[in-house]
């Protein structure tokens, strides 16, 4: 995802809200339409276990055995309450985008050095 997508993405998240006080607009985040739109672009994860869980949420993980499965609740979960892991999310959907981005211009320079040889 580009930056400019996720601004978009943020955009439509946003709802219009007076404030009694002022009277004026105040535009502010649907943070649970913003999480459910941001875990679409979390497709899958491995190696998330109860001890790695407990780290960056405060939960009690007594009792759960195995990897925390990648469902559709547990993603909202971890952007709603574990601040690093939305970071995160945000830092990689973006930087992702920013390195294919890189990768093609590599490619059409390394095409255009061997078109120029020829």
């Amino acid at each position: 995802i580009t930056r400019a997508e996720l601004r978009r993405l943020i955009e439509r998240c946003t709802v219009i809200t007076y404030d009694k006080k002022t009277h004026q607009r105040v535009d502010r985040p649907d943070e649970d339409r913003l999480y459910k739109q941001l875990s679409a672009y979390i497709l899958d994860w491995e190696g998330l276990t109860p001890e790695t869980l407990a780290r960056i949420l405060p939960v009690d993980v007594s009792g759960l055995e195995g990897d925390i499965p990648c469902t559709e609740n547990n993603k909202i979960t971890l952007l709603k309450e574990a601040y690093e892991f939305d970071d995160f999310i945000r830092e990689s959907i973006t930087s992702l985008d920013s390195f294919e981005e890189q990768k093609l211009e590599e490619e059409l320079k390394n095409s255009e050095a061997l078109s120029q040889q020829d």
